[in-house]
Parts: C-alpha cells; structure tokens; sequence
C-alpha cells in the first residue's frame, strides 16, 4: 500500500487486491476520502509491494512486483488509461520503491528476490518504454526492506537491509544509473534494517527509519553528509513489540514524521521528532479499534499535517487517517 496527495490535497491509494490479484488505486475527493472513492484497476493480474507517485498533473504512476518488476503509468489523473508494462522480468521483484526525477521519468528500487541482489530501473521517458535495469550490489543476499529517494543532483540514494548478516545499508548512487555506487554499512549492532524508509534532508543527507528486530525498537539515523559517514542512531520507540511496517516523511524543517505498526497492541502509532536530530519525540496512538496499522503508508500536507493509510486486519479493509 502506498499513498500519495494531489495538488488539491486529496490522497490517492495504490494497493494490492489478494481477493482478485489485481493491482488497484483508489481516488479520493477530498482531504478525508469521507466520499467512497473511485476504484480503478490498474494491473488485472498485478502484484503486491506497490510504491506510488503523482505527476505534476496529478497522474498516478505505480511500481509494483511479486512476479516481474512492473509499472502502471496513467494516462489521466482518473486512471481511465492506463499503460502497464514489465520493468525487468525477473521471476520475483519485491519491496519496489518508486521516485520520479524533475522530468517525471520513473526510477525504482526493488530486490531480486530470486538471486537475492538489489537493482534499480531507471526510465528514460515517463511511460519507460526505454529503461537502464542495473545491480546495485550482489554480494550476499541483498536488496530487501529497500527505500529510494533522489539527491539534488536527481542520483538515486537507497537505503535497504543487508540480510546475510542483518545490517542497515546505503549506496549512494554518482550517477543517475548508478554505475558506481558507494556503499556503505550504517547499521550493524543487532539484526537491523527491515522496513527502512528513506528521506533527504534539505542538505541531501539521509535520514533512514528501520526497525531492531533483535530489540523490537523503532530507530532512526540522522546522517550528517551525504554518504552516512557520520550518524546519530536514536531508539524511538522501544515500549512493547513496535516498528513494524514503517513510513518516513521530512517535515519542511526536517524534522521525521514515522508511521509504525504496534505489534504488541495491535496499533496504529506516529511518532514525531521535535528537531532534526530526534532528541525527543512525541509518540501517538492513531487507531486502536481492532487490530490495525499494517502496511502503513505516510505523506505530509503542504502544512506537514500527516495523512495515512494502513490495513484494518480485524476488518479486512483499508483505512485513512487524516
């Protein structure tokens, strides 16, 4: 599940339907989605780990795996034409993460689940019809839990976890192809690096939320530079089984807005940093009716209010918070 808002502030929703093996998106009509929303079927036999963008016209693209890496291009901000096509076909693309550069051309991270490696598919137009499929590193089984974000420059920066020996990684990308990547270990003290979510502060240095399975903790690193060669690791959450299925927005102060499931109450939290560095952190819970808060999926409004959207598992549907 993945959630994005217009120009007009109203969340759009790419998620996989397990019940018909589509991949679907929903369109809000307002802030609240307090409207049903039109469904609109982007992939009939689609895939799950869907990571979504808007074009500057409002026009949904949507990244999504299982099988093959695929993308789903609308023509319209209604998604009443829709272009699928295979990114890269390999047997299993997962954890795809999707950005759009400055032209609005596609790029995505994603793990071959298959030779274990982290790739990136790079577009060389808005529908990528024409495409760079690159491995990003192969060394050991790789590429899970990964996260893309582009620098100023518009070169991708991945965070993703390290599963041969669970440790949290960065490639630092000097290329918008990636040809030489620096990779870095930012995170190695217990089994770390599982639902990282990246952002770029507004000096291109990282800031990567992740859950310490070994702990049950949420995290964060603050990165100061570019490549993560200094860092301030914090425990965000620590109180119960948390940090599961997380999302990370920037404030325009760079402070981290995360979205996390709270596995021991089966809740949906927020946590929010009071500054840059996270010394001190408000946490919330959004929905305690039932169990819910999987698969959460954060975006902030131009006033850094947060909108999520996350799985209600007593249900089985999915719901906003706004």
């Amino acid at each position: 599940m993945s959630v994005a808002l217009t120009t007009h502030g109203f969340p759009v929703i790419s998620y996989y339907d397990a019940t018909t093996g589509s991949t679907d998106i929903a369109l809000c009509s307002d802030q609240n989605c307090s409207v049903a929303p039109v469904i609109a079927v982007l992939d009939a036999a689609g895939g799950a780990y869907t990571s979504l963008q808007l074009t500057s016209g409002d026009n949904p693209v949507v990244s999504f795996g299982s099988g093959a890496l695929k993308l789903a291009v609308c023509g319209n901000s209604n998604c009443t034409t829709v272009i699928s096509r295979t990114v890269d076909a390999v047997d299993k693309a997962y954890y795809t993460s999707l950005v759009l550069t400055d032209d609005e051309y596609p790029v995505i991270s994603y793990a071959d689940a298959t030779d274990f490696d982290l790739k990136l598919a790079v577009c060389f137009d808005t529908s990528c019809a024409s495409s760079s499929v690159r491995t990003i590193e192969s060394d050991g089984h790789v590429g899970y839990h990964n996260s893309v974000a582009l620098n100023a420059n518009g070169y991708p920066v991945i965070a993703y976890q390290y599963t041969s020996d669970n440790d949290l990684r960065i490639a630092v990308c000097g290329d918008i192809t990636c040809t030489s990547p620096t990779i870095r270990t930012i995170v190695s003290d217990d089994n770390v690096g599982r639902y990282t979510s990246i952002a770029l502060d507004a000096n291109d240095n990282p800031i990567i939320s992740f859950r310490d399975d070994t702990n049950q903790d949420l995290m964060l690193v603050v990165c100061n530079d570019n490549t993560c060669g200094s860092t301030i690791v914090r425990t965000v959450d620590s109180d119960g089984d948390v940090g599961i299925q997380i999302s990370l927005a920037l404030t325009s102060g760079d402070r981290a807005v995360i979205s996390y499931w709270d596995k021991t109450n089966t809740n949906l939290k927020l946590a929010v940093c009071e500054d840059r560095n996270c010394t001190s952190t408000t946490i919330t819970t959004i929905d305690s009716d039932g169990d819910v808060g999987t698969y959460s999926s954060l975006t902030l409004t131009k006033s850094d209010y947060p909108i999520i959207s996350y799985r209600d598992d007593t249900n089985d549907y999915w719901k906003l918070a706004a």
